[in-house]
């Protein structure tokens, strides 16, 4: 099995019990309080998988980062800048990821982009959530299924048929649905 197949039949029970959970669409102050804990999270990872690519640049990570969008949608829904760099961020470990599990966790970021195209769809159409507060949920625009088969390149490329390479980013993908789950639904 290849290993994007791995990723979705390995991960689906926590992608499943995640979006069960998170439900963006109840409205205005839900969302803002929602996309505020995306805020921590995705603070904490990036600088960790910013220290990752510098390792090992195997993909085109700094053109995938999300904060920008993620404060931009924050500001959107009437937050202020210093309220927003006030926001808890969650703590990883010191060292960035290794190969394997910088592409676990970016399995799972890459998914919410690609999960959010249909967020936004369905938020567009209830007008609960400013068009200018989607900008995470549209990151990538009409570029969003070839920005995901572009990572899946160079994911294929760096896994191949490697099983312990495959079972690290399996595992990372894992960890990272978890501690997303930890972390926005506390």
């Amino acid at each position: 099995m290849t290993i994007a197949g791995r990723l979705k039949t390995e991960t689906a029970a926590a992608h499943d019990r995640l979006d069960a959970r998170l439900d963006l669409l109840q409205g205005r102050e839900h969302y803002a309080a929602a996309l505020a804990r995306f805020w921590g999270f995705y603070a904490g990872a990036e600088p960790q998988l910013d220290r990752w690519h510098a390792r090992a640049p195997l993909v085109d990570w700094p053109e995938r980062r999300k904060l920008p969008a993620l404060r931009s949608d924050l500001l959107a829904l009437g937050l202020t800048p210093a309220a927003i760099d006030a926001l808890p961020v969650r703590s990883f470990e010191d060292d960035p990821p290794d190969a394997g599990a910088g592409f676990g966790w970016l399995y799972v970021l890459e998914g919410a982009t690609l999960g959010g195209a249909v967020i936004a769809r369905h938020l567009r159409k209830a007008r609960t959530v400013p068009a200018a507060a989607l900008s995470f949920h549209t990151l990538y625009g009409r570029r969003l299924g070839s920005r995901w088969r572009a990572f899946h390149a160079a994911l294929a490329a760096w896994a191949g048929d490697d099983r312990a390479r495959g079972d690290a980013v399996v595992a990372g993908a894992l960890a990272t649905f978890a501690a997303f789950e930890e972390w926005c639904l506390p």
